[in-house]
């Protein structure tokens, strides 16, 4: 087991990464007031990410990520995740991967994409703040400013 948990951290460093495009970079210190070291975080792509069947009730249809696609017909569901952050990394799933998530930042923005990055660069911030956030401890911050 601790051989495959090794070998999984290896292909996952292996992985060719990109640094924050502009629009990225900008929208990124925006949303995190200057608080986030945007030259340390890297995107990849290709995480490989299995996906999940199980039977939910209907969400209420009043946040962003509920409107957004149209309502499931039934209550059972398949979701697998779009990326995941390991450290100053975001691992994309192949098919939710972009070469530039905002290309025409602070011009125009798509919502979906917009939602996703800055999702995932709340959990950079968690990473990078993690003396305060306690992150990825389960237990209560180390301290509180």
């Amino acid at each position: 087991m601790r051989l495959l948990i090794l070998l999984s951290i290896l292909v996952l460093a292996s992985c060719s990464a990109r640094p924050l495009t502009e629009g990225e970079t900008a929208f990124a210190n925006q949303i995190n007031e200057g608080s986030l070291d945007v030259d340390r975080i890297r995107l990849v792509d290709g995480a490989i990410l299995g996906e999940v069947t199980y039977t939910r009730q209907k969400r209420p249809r009043l946040a962003c990520r509920e409107r957004i696609f149209p309502e499931p017909k039934i209550e059972t569901v398949t979701v697998s995740p779009a990326a995941f952050v390991l450290f100053n990394r975001v691992y994309f799933a192949q098919d939710w991967y972009l070469s530039d998530y905002l290309p025409d930042y602070d011009e125009q923005m798509y919502l979906m994409e917009a939602m996703l990055f800055a999702h995932e660069m709340a959990h950079i911030w968690q990473w990078q703040n993690r003396d305060k956030t306690g992150y990825p401890h389960c237990g209560p911050p180390t301290s509180i400013s």
